[in-house]
């Protein structure tokens, strides 16, 4: 197995010892993805998967090694050069197509029904630090919704940006990113 340089789905992965069942991501060999989660996010990544990969837990820092280089997922370990990582037996609530489909939005990007906003992750990080947003809060983001006659349901001006659950006055104004569209291909 062998993961994208820029793929850190360990990040994903919950560090929380009370929930073990999604500690580690999950490798499809046959879809070709590393699932992760800490339940309140979801990373799913393609991922190359050579012919004695198996399908099951990878633990966040053989996720990491796969990144340096080729990992072997078998059944029990997990093998990344010198290093063997043991692979636990829970099940991942994400580990196949069909129970990722219940979590998994079918909407996309320019979709019908749908409003696009384009935004840098990190200014959104300075910004709520900014803020004061501590460990256990988060952020409001509040657009004005385009009007009926946009050609595209996309937010191009600027985000206001709240602390969430809470009436003080920190406010931020965060820009929005243009949005690039795939290209729609007829037949």
């Amino acid at each position: 197995m062998r993961v994208d340089k820029r793929h850190r789905s360990e990040r994903a992965v919950t560090g929380d010892v009370t929930r073990p069942h999604i500690a580690s991501g999950w490798l499809d060999a046959e879809a070709k993805v590393l699932v992760a989660t800490d339940g309140h996010m979801l990373s799913i990544v393609p991922v190359d998967v050579g012919p004695r990969d198996r399908s099951g837990p990878i633990p966040p820092a053989a996720i990491a090694a796969a990144r340096r280089g080729e990992v072997v997922a078998r059944r029990g370990l997990v093998v990344a050069g010198d290093t063997l990582y043991r692979r636990g037996s829970h099940d991942h609530p994400c580990s196949t197509e069909a129970k990722r489909a219940k979590v998994v939005p079918t909407f996309r990007r320019g979709d019908k029904g749908t409003i696009t906003i384009g935004l840098d992750p990190r200014f959104l990080m300075r910004l709520a630090e900014a803020l004061g947003v501590g460990k256990f809060s988060g952020v409001c983001i509040t657009v004005q919704v385009p009007g009926k006659d946009a050609d595209r349901a996309e937010v191009i001006g600027p985000m206001v940006v709240t602390k969430d659950h809470t009436d003080e006055p920190e406010l931020g104004v965060l820009m929005c990113r243009r949005v690039a569209y795939p290209k729609k291909v007829t037949p």
